[in-house]
């Protein structure tokens, strides 16, 4: 189940107190569920960019009980001991989980740089996302304490909207069992849209650069990624957009890493960035690690091979191109081999708010009537003036990025980013981001015996809060 609550990652401070919570509470019911677990049931409770998601699995008869052995604290302690005596709330506990996650977030900072690349400019093209240094820098504040955590949860599951789902062996029953467990301990919170504070991501305008140090300076790497962001949406944007990286993959490999020997880590691909509500928005990611290579040197060269790859898909063989196409349909149609795997791709549909349970057929339909000349038309339009661009630099060695006279000449007349918070409060501006007025009806077919919670399932609930008008409360 998903929980959307506007408050969970509003600020950097509100979304380091839910990663708090959601640690905390586990280790709470560590004993509690210990019997569970050795008979083969297993739960998790974790922070997402909109609220927080609760997941419960194992013998199907059995997964309301430990639903309600997992939920019942989350809301009705508070309520009913005046805020205080919830089973989370030991001060020795929480200045322990506290201290986990201040290792770990430390931790963090010694991945490769290239990661590093990757995070930042996702940081840079969601309206809310937090560095790792802000996140250290919260934890550190003597005000993060638990009576700010017992205040947040507070508000936490004051508004919220769940959506849900149900996958496996269980039928309807159980489908409407697990609602009524799940609802009946959020009683008191009320139903809402998810709309509030939903995540957007920043339309880029024209080309930016933005250049910071690693966080670990033992590393001798320095890295780059460079996006192209297609600023049209829709499932057959996508598809063009997917098939394109698909062709340059290879060809980028042999010349930047081969032939050219950047470094050991060089990829092409497809980057779709996912707001709070479909549709994506896809683009094109070069990513490039080299330990003799400056980011200026990485990034002239990866502009190179896409301004030569998009003037020559045009001449694309006809077997060849083909042959890219067969690939990405396999790609598109391969078969989950675990019902773990199968599960992971229907919740991602209700994650992304997108409920296209037969998207992977739409997606190849889609692929059929596409061109060579389709993705050369795209290609072209797609680095035009690198209009709508990213280029993050992720400086090793210990090294500094160079001030702006030292950067002029590799900017290329693209503009630079002096800091992250500015560049999210002033242009760019964001995609529009807005609910999908009501989920197909229709649910997954076959061996996707999904259950989906919907109204019928709410009214058998006593008590419960109504769900927006706007889509089924699941």
């Amino acid at each position: 189940d998903d929980g959307v609550t506007p408050v969970a990652s509003q600020t950097a401070r509100t979304a380091v107190l839910t990663q708090l919570f959601t640690m905390l509470y586990q280790d709470s019911l560590t004993l509690t569920t210990y019997d569970a677990t050795m008979a083969g049931l297993s739960w998790g409770l974790g922070k997402t960019d909109d609220g927080v998601t609760l997941s419960v699995g194992g013998y199907s008869h059995k997964l309301p009980r430990l639903l309600t052995q997992v939920t019942k604290g989350l809301v009705r302690c508070m309520a009913s001991a005046g805020g205080k005596g919830c089973a989370w709330e030991d001060e020795n506990r929480f200045q322990t989980i506290k201290d986990e996650l201040t290792r770990a977030l430390e931790n963090s900072k010694k991945g490769s740089p290239y990661q590093r690349a990757m995070e930042t400019t996702g940081r840079l093209l969601k309206k809310r996302s937090y560095s790792v240094d802000r996140m250290l820098y919260e934890l550190s504040l003597p005000t993060v304490n638990l009576d700010a955590l017992r205040d947040h949860v507070a508000k936490l599951f004051k508004e919220v909207h769940v959506e849900g789902l149900v996958h496996g062996n269980a039928g309807e029953g159980v489908a409407k069992n697990l609602l009524e467990v799940l609802v009946g301990s959020l009683k008191g919170a009320r139903m809402t849209s998810p709309d509030k504070d939903a995540q957007q991501v920043a339309w880029l305008q024209t080309a930016f650069v933005f250049a910071e140090p690693h966080t670990n300076s033992d590393d001798l790497n320095h890295a780059i990624e460079l996006y192209y962001q297609w600023p049209h949406r829709g499932i057959e944007n996508d598809v063009v957009a997917t098939l394109f990286a698909e062709m340059a993959a290879e060809p980028c490999f042999d010349q930047l890493r081969t032939k050219e020997q950047l470094g050991y880590i060089v990829a092409c691909r497809s980057r779709p960035i996912m707001g709070s509500y479909p549709p994506a928005v896809n683009g094109l990611s070069i990513i490039i690690q080299s330990s003799f290579k400056a980011p200026p040197d990485l990034d002239r060269s990866a502009r190179a091979f896409v301004d030569a790859f998009a003037a020559n898909v045009t001449n694309t063989p006809p077997g060849k191109f083909a042959a890219h196409k067969a690939a990405l349909r396999a790609q598109i149609m391969e078969k989950e081999k675990t019902v773990h795997e199968e599960t992971g791709r229907i919740w991602g549909e209700v994650t992304k708010r997108r409920y296209d349970w037969d998207r992977r057929g739409r997606l190849a339909e889609a692929l059929e009537p596409v061109t060579a000349d389709n993705v050369a038309d795209y290609a072209v339009k797609l680095t035009r003036g690198m209009k709508h661009s990213l280029g993050t630099w992720v400086y090793g060695k210990g090294m500094q990025p160079p001030e702006d006279a030292g950067m002029l000449r590799e900017l290329g007349g693209r503009t630079r980013i002096h800091s992250v918070s500015t560049f999210k409060n002033s242009p760019p501006h964001y995609f529009p981001s807005s609910r999908p007025k009501e989920p197909p009806a229709a649910r997954p077919s076959g061996s996707e015996s999904v259950k989906r919670l919907h109204s019928e399932a709410k009214k058998a609930t006593s008590g419960a809060n109504k769900a927006h008008p706007d889509g089924p409360t699941k």
